[in-house]
């Protein structure tokens, strides 16, 4: 007997992808909201596809792109706020002069320093809680 289109959409609303998809915004938010309370407090979920997917040596923008899996325009435009908060710099790329490497800032590396010590103990809790 075919299911009916209440029960389709609690199956739906209940399957692996809408699960991880609301785990992650979940852990982005006590992220960002660890991330303020740090002494961030421009830092915002959105970022957060800049800022996971920035080489720490390094990115160009559409390397960025390419590994977040967004359009290089959304990224050029998160790149330009992030750089105006501080925490990302642009230059020239060593190599290739016409492409643009963006790296992070000395207030870049204290957020991402900040940021890895907030993931580290969501995943401790997590690992308590759900084991290895």
């Amino acid at each position: 007997m075919p299911l009916t289109l209440n029960e389709l959409e609690t199956r739906r609303s209940l399957n692996l992808r809408q699960l991880l998809t609301r785990s992650t915004r979940a852990v982005n938010e006590r992220i960002v909201a660890a991330l303020r309370a740090r002494g961030f407090p421009d830092a915002r979920v959105a970022h957060a596809a800049v800022l996971a997917n920035l080489a720490l040596g390094g990115s160009t923008a559409t390397e960025i792109a390419r590994r977040a899996l967004l359009p290089k325009q959304a990224v050029s435009k998160m790149i330009l706020e992030l750089e105006g908060c501080g925490y990302l710099e642009r230059s020239q790329h060593d190599s290739d002069g016409r492409a643009i490497v963006v790296r992070f800032t000395r207030r870049g590396r204290k957020l991402m320093t900040a940021t890895f010590d907030v993931i580290f103990a969501i995943e401790d809790a997590a690992q308590v809680r759900l084991g290895a």
